[in-house]
């Protein structure tokens, strides 16, 4: 929904772009800096969500009776969380919920939000803490009240962190899976890959359709494996591949100098796992850029032997142009590694993190949203709405199938295995996320791209990579990005 020039401007705070800051007596700063500061009583907000109770609020006069401020809901590139939203609070809370629309490139040019909530995506998280247009939560009311986000795995709530503080409350962001049709590697005597020489081997292995000729497959279109390559995408899944290598140098910063903010995509893990990406491609017999979404597609359409995906809800449609059979014979593992028996998490690259806005009136009431809807049992009620979000602690990884729609039985326990094992993994690569993250990702993308069509080979592509990185470092202001790269990685 396109929102008019009135209504952008209200939700985004245009008209105070250039004014002074408000002065400390202030309503909103008042309360804003009593929900920052002060000490609630604890499991008070937890008791309202299981009671279905609003925040107590101050009667007024008879004569003065107004209705209930709504609670503003800003969402960002998002639009399927609206109906959800709605039914699900108003069942258990009288004030009323105001959702709001605006896009990434709107929201970056705001310099306040006339909004209590915000939805965005993940990797917007730096870019809006930067510009002050999210609280951080206190770290007091996150341990007391919030039981459902302490109990999310680690690698999902360090999605959520900057400079050492915690800004919202993550939704969960898929994260990349190999999943693999288990008889088709079974004819073939190949174990599911562990390590990404091994699957390079599989890919050559699998690329001849002849052997399955028994077998449920596509008639007409063959790949032994399908990658993730298509914009937004591919070079995140290059970092995917290196991620093992890069995290084995135990570096703090490996993807720039820490101190100079100097690319590092062309070290031998980055060059490495790009070239390895391009062959695999080739022996796939892979030419066309594909989303995470259409690999798992294809995969359930018997077009592969593998695919990198998510296993997220098929339409009705897709199901009944599949064999069940197919369906039946998927299975899931954490992606390869450089070693056996490791697995290194990459993650903060998708999904929806909640906060609350810094210019909030009533920032607790929103607290009291985060901390619902993020509780399990409405977590797996709302979340699934929204195909950018996924499982985030042990509770909702049990309820998968919120997500993933018809999958069941082994192939449903499969994924939340090897979901769980990322989730847990001790190690974990984040792409850049301080402002102008997609200028940095678009380079990558372009890298990518020119070395799968044979414009470029990899160590020419990364070093033109490296060419951008710098130029947005130094468009964005160098003193200022080095200050938001210091703050992601605390």
């Amino acid at each position: 929904m396109r929102l008019s020039e009135t209504s952008r401007c209200a939700i985004l705070g245009k008209e105070f772009f250039q004014i002074a800051p408000q002065p400390i007596c202030s309503p909103g700063l008042v309360m804003y800096g009593f929900w920052r500061t002060s000490r609630l009583p604890a499991l008070l907000i937890a008791a309202m969500v299981a009671l279905g109770c609003q925040p107590s609020v101050e009667t007024p006069e008879p004569n003065a009776a107004k209705e209930a401020a709504p609670l503003r809901i800003l969402l960002v590139d998002e639009t399927s969380l609206d109906e959800v939203l709605q039914r699900e609070w108003s069942a258990r809370f009288d004030t009323p919920l105001s959702i709001e629309h605006v896009t990434a490139a709107d929201l970056s040019q705001a310099k306040r939000l006339g909004t209590d909530v915000v939805i965005f995506p993940t990797m917007m998280l730096g870019s809006l803490a930067e510009a002050d247009l999210i609280a951080p939560l206190p770290t007091d009311e996150v341990e007391s009240q919030a039981r459902d986000v302490r109990e999310q795995f680690a690698n999902v709530r360090a999605e959520t962190r900057w400079e050492g503080q915690t800004f919202g409350v993550s939704l969960g962001s898929p994260r990349w899976l190999l999943a693999y049709r288990s008889d088709l590697l079974a004819q073939a005597g190949i174990e599911p890959p562990q390590t990404w020489a091994q699957l390079s081997e599989a890919c050559q292995r699998l690329a001849d359709r002849s052997q399955f000729a028994d077998l449920p497959i596509a008639k007409e279109k063959w790949y032994s494996l399908l990658q993730p390559t298509a914009p937004q995408n591919g070079g995140n899944w290059m970092l995917a591949r290196a991620a093992s290598k890069l995290a084995a140098g135990s570096q703090i910063s490996p993807l720039l100098n820490y101190d100079t903010l100097e690319p590092r995509l062309t070290s031998p893990a980055i060059v490495d796992a790009l070239s390895a990406l391009v062959s695999d491609a080739t022996s796939a017999g892979q030419t066309d850029e594909l989303s995470p979404s259409l690999c798992w597609q294809k995969i359930v359409a018997g077009e592969c032997a593998m695919a990198i995906a998510f296993p997220e809800r098929l339409d009705e449609a897709a199901l009944d142009a599949t064999p069940k059979t197919i369906r039946e014979s998927i299975r899931f593992v954490p992606l390869p590694s450089s070693e056996e028996g490791s697995t290194i998490a990459f993650g903060g690259f998708s999904g929806r993190i909640v906060s609350v806005a810094s210019a909030s009136d009533q920032p607790q009431l929103a607290a009291t949203f985060l901390w619902w809807l993020t509780s399990s049992e409405i977590a797996s009620r709302i979340a699934p709405a929204c195909a950018d979000t996924c499982p985030t602690s042990p509770q909702q990884l049990e309820q998968l199938s919120s997500w993933t729609g018809e999958l069941a039985g082994a192939p449903l326990e499969s994924a939340k295995e090897a979901l769980k094992q990322t989730l847990e993994a001790s190690e974990q690569l984040i792409p850049l996320r301080v402002p102008g993250y997609q200028l940095y990702a678009e380079a990558l993308d372009k890298a990518v791209r020119d070395t799968l069509s044979k414009k470029s080979d990899a160590q020419k592509a990364l070093e033109a990579a490296s060419a951008e990185w710098k130029g947005t470092t130094v468009a964005k202001g160098s003193d200022g990005q080095r200050q938001a790269y210091h703050r992601s990685l605390k």
